[in-house]
């Protein structure tokens, strides 16, 4: 799971043993004087002088693995009876290489016909760069690099233009003069002419302006002028959403940012990390600042142009492979090309903080040992984590030299009264504190939780449950103990360590306590990964640096380096120490899904909402005696609930009637649809809430479908109107598809020979074969291509969109498996008797039988022979075990002279 981790361990310590080869004087000198004395420094070489021939240097690299002398190796201990003989050597060898992903045979030819993928971008640092020979760098090419591998592509950067104009790259790939675009954002408008794989990461929405006249919102920036890249994100993001902000079209975000310097507009927006990256690399730009980051996050993408879906499918595989640990490689990389090490780097103190600095060269802080991933003590002593690597970026742009002291925290804070140390780190700001300490800006802040084992015996969801229960806390947290106060009924267990709190609440004798995401971290390391989330407070977690009362100018140059340094860089720090995983996820059912006052408002005014869907898809859905029934309907009626909105149906008689009431807006919704780019024209996609596999169902008398191939020139049968049915068309043109109205009249096709066979989802076929087309049709084979469904919205209204994401979202897999098992397990069983079991079970016995007969004869005559030649087998084997075990110690031996043997000849072999 950890490759670059592995890697790097084999690396340092192939190194290790090439320092030691090379300086055996050396080594042997510091084993006897550190460690031990019980052999002579001539024994010591005598062992250094052996190992060094045995491990054969001269041939072989350090911690070479040979696949063939390993199975060499294994086939001795096979032949003696030591080692399975299945055992097999898949996966036990550390492969440096990255991982494959597994791809179609379509998507493998995809690549065979289109090896060199033409993408552009323009300047926009650190993510793209492009050099006055047009080469290509930043954190893009690091993250594509990594794709190349995966999928055996390779990526050609094309420069459009000047390089400098976004709108002109865009309009490139709407005309497919290029493939595909490195990274950038979803919008509505770009959904007409791309497809979008990924996504790569995320990133925020910032506002830079002038520092005399600051704009801290979107909403704040109404009625102003406001200058965009054209083409950007942001700006169509704008456009779309806050058509009140006038917006000054630009051809590039320097253009953009000059404006602003200038005064000739009141504010630019792009993505948070090129702003500040630019800012702080131009010395023009001194007189402007980031004044606002929106609440509004983009994801990056890679832009695909829209007729290539196999490279969509590609990229989208590829993306989803990257490891964490390898994304946080690419976050460490975007993290260091930010903060920059150049002439200005300081510019920000005045004259008496630098001379602090100067008389002052070592600032020490202490902190909690045990407080992980905060602060992470080592065994020799060096301390990481988040804490250090926030001061280690404080001291690079500033030039100071604060450290961490790690101890106990009670004692920590006596030290800090008496200045022996110098202040406090991962503290919070409290009034008694405030006696001996002035603190910094806040440099994080954590929600706090409410947290429970993972079983949660005594079913605690929100605060109100804890009353009569037991919440242990640590007794030196300030703000636990302030929290525990409001539990006058529940019983409070006051713990000397976290450590404790941790261990008393997975083993029982606690049922919850009060955590953040550094919780679940230190869980982990203790070996309890047994807690859960079941509650987000609106309490925090504040943390700040202390610094002794006498000392404000080490306080000044830890706000003023923080605000230099950024919050995305904190972010970005936050997110590599405090990462999510499903412990950390709420029991969303539990959860009241939270609205901004727009779409409050939107729900306000809307009264209903009309939805139309499939009249006869089941189990999926259907119009039963005018109602909408099936799995769609119980999403719908959850979603209807969540967003406390009724949702009615409009019914229709076939499934085209309800595309055409889409595209007329009779209905907002179509309830269960997958994407295409036909529909696109006039429907958004929420998130899909259902992922079915296609499989295609023919005869009995037919054989299975291995490959798309085997059915190429046949023809297979479709519902006409269906999203695959386009998708399909256009990736296999050799099958000849036949489109029907309704599935079951595409299964009759089937069957009377019209056909040879019919393509749909896996879970409405086994439906109708089991209700309607028993014994007459099987399922023969299952492609790779999975079927993505989610809810249709009214692409003029992207307020709806927000909502239903938002209402999806907060549907737990708990819910979702309960809706499967309704309608796809308890129907079938309901449906069940022992006539209609024997039915289908009876065609297979047949088979069966037949093929038993055709060679019964053969394996009568087999039965007596085999069991003779098993007895004289049997015999010889009792023979050869004991003659085994009389002679295992010299096979063995000669084995051993065999395997050194052909050690000491590899290269002749070679030759």
């Amino acid at each position: 799971d950890h490759p670059l981790r592995t890697q790097n361990f084999i690396d340092a310590t192939r190194k290790g043993w090439e320092y030691a080869l090379s300086h055996k004087d050396e080594i042997i000198e510091l084993i006897y004087q550190k460690y031990s004395k019980e052999k002579s420094k001539e024994a010591l070489l005598y062992e250094a002088n052996t190992i060094d021939k045995l491990m054969k240097t001269d041939l072989f690299k350090i911690g070479a693995v040979i696949p063939e002398l390993t199975q060499l190796n294994t086939n001795m201990y096979v032949q003696l009876g030591m080692v399975n003989k299945n055992w097999d050597l898949e996966g036990f060898i550390f492969d440096p290489k990255p991982r494959k992903i597994n791809l179609t045979p379509a998507e493998l030819a995809f690549i065979k016909a289109h090896p060199v993928i033409r993408f552009s971008d323009v300047q926009w640092e650190p993510f793209a760069s492009i050099a006055e020979d047009n080469t290509y760098s930043g954190v893009f090419k690091t993250y594509y690099a990594l794709l190349e591998q995966r999928t055996g592509l390779k990526f050609k950067f094309v420069k459009i233009g000047d390089g400098i104009n976004f709108q002109f790259v865009l309009d490139a790939l709407k005309h497919k003069k290029i493939d595909m675009i490195d990274g950038s954002g979803k919008t509505k408008e770009r959904k007409n002419y791309a497809l979008f794989a990924g996504p790569l990461m995320q990133m925020s929405l910032a506002i830079v302006s002038n520092k005399q006249n600051k704009f801290t919102t979107l909403l704040s920036l109404k009625d102003h002028h406001i200058a965009v890249a054209k083409g950007s994100t942001a700006s169509e993001y704008i456009k779309e959403h806050f058509p009140q902000i006038n917006l000054i079209y630009t051809n590039s975000i320097d253009e953009a940012l000059n404006l602003v310097t200038a005064q000739k507009v009141d504010a630019s927006l792009d993505n948070l990390v090129v702003l500040d990256h630019m800012i702080k690399n131009n010395p023009y730009f001194q007189k402007i600042e980031i004044s606002g980051i929106s609440d509004y996050k983009f994801d990056l993408y890679s832009l695909i142009r829209n007729d290539y879906i196999l490279l969509h499918q590609i990229m989208d595989k590829a993306v989803k492979s990257i490891s964490q640990e390898e994304l946080l490689s690419i976050n460490n990389k975007l993290l260091r090309s930010t903060v920059q090490s150049n002439k200005n780097k300081r510019n920000f103190l005045n004259p008496k903080e630098l001379a602090f600095i100067k008389n002052h060269p070592k600032i020490v802080l202490g902190t909690e040992k045990a407080w992980k991933p905060y602060v992470i003590v080592k065994k020799d002593g060096t301390i990481s984590g988040y804490d250090a690597d926030v001061l280690k970026l404080i001291n690079e742009v500033s030039g100071s030299n604060f450290l961490l002291e790690a101890g106990d925290w009670a004692k920590m804070q006596t030290k800090a009264k008496a200045k022996t140390i110098d202040g406090l780190s991962t503290g919070g700001i409290h009034d008694e504190r405030k006696t001996y300490l002035n603190f910094s800006d806040i440099y994080i802040s954590m929600r706090k939780m409410l947290i429970v084992s993972k079983e949660n015996p005594k079913n605690i969801h929100t605060l109100d449950d804890l009353n009569g229960k037991t919440i242990a806390i640590h007794k030196s947290n300030l703000v636990d103990e302030k929290m525990a106060h409001k539990f006058l009924n529940s019983k409070i267990l006051r713990l000397d360590t976290i450590e404790e709190v941790i261990t008393h609440v997975t083993t029982g004798q606690a049922d919850a306590m009060f955590g953040n995401g550094a919780t679940f971290y230190l869980a982990n390391e203790l070996g309890l990964p047994y807690l859960k989330r079941v509650a987000q407070l609106d309490d925090t977690l504040d943390l700040a640096f202390g610094i002794r009362k006498d000392w404000p100018e080490a306080v000044n140059i830890i706000n003023k380096s923080l605000a230099y340094i950024g919050e995305h860089k904190l972010l970005e720090l936050k997110n590599k120490w405090f990462w999510q995983d499903k412990a950390t996820l709420l029991d969303k059912s539990y959860q009241k899904l939270k609205l901004t006052e727009r779409e409050e408002q939107y729900l306000t005014n809307k009264k209903q909402i009309k939805v139309c869907v499939d009249p006869s898809w089941m189990p999926f859905e259907k119009i039963e005696n005018g109602r909408h029934v099936g799995m769609s309907a119980e999403y719908i009626n959850i979603i209807s609930s969540r967003i406390n909105t009724p949702i009615t149906t409009i019914p229709t008689r076939t499934w085209m009637e309800s595309i055409e009431y889409s595209k007329t807006r009779k209905c907002d919704l179509l309830s269960l649809v997958m994407e295409t780019p036909s529909r696109k024209e006039y429907l958004n996609f929420t998130t899909p809430y259902l992922n079915i596999p296609l499989v295609i169902t023919t005869t009995n008398d037919k054989f299975f479908v291995t490959d798309i191939e085997e059915i190429k020139d046949k023809k297979i049968g479709i519902v006409k109107g269906y999203a695959f049915a386009e998708i399909l068309k256009q990736k296999y043109p050799n099958i000849k598809f036949i489109e029907t109205v309704t599935i079951s009249e595409g299964l009759k096709d089937v069957i009377h020979g019209k056909t040879f066979g019919f393509i749909d989802n896996l879970t409405t076929i086994g439906y109708q074969i089991q209700k309607n087309f028993t014994n007459k049709l099987k399922i023969a084979g299952r492609f790779d291509e999975t079927w993505k469904l989610g809810i249709g919205v009214r692409n003029d209204d992207p307020v709806l969109l927000d909502i239903l994401n938002k209402a999806i979202a907060s549907i737990d897999e708990k819910t979702k498996q309960q809706i499967i098992n309704q309608w796809v397990t308890v129907k079938y069983e309901q449906g069940f008797d022992y006539k209609l079991f024997w039915k289908i079970l009876i065609p297979f016995l047949v088979l069966a039988l037949l093929l038993t007969i055709s060679h019964i004869a053969l394996r009568t005559y087999n039965k007596k022979l085999k069991q003779e030649i098993a007895h004289k087998i049997e015999e010889l084997r009792h023979k050869d075990e004991i003659l085994l075990k009389k002679h295992r110690m010299s096979e063995m031996g000669e084995m051993l002279s065999m395997i050194a043997h052909q050690w000491r000849q590899p290269l002749g072999a070679i030759s």
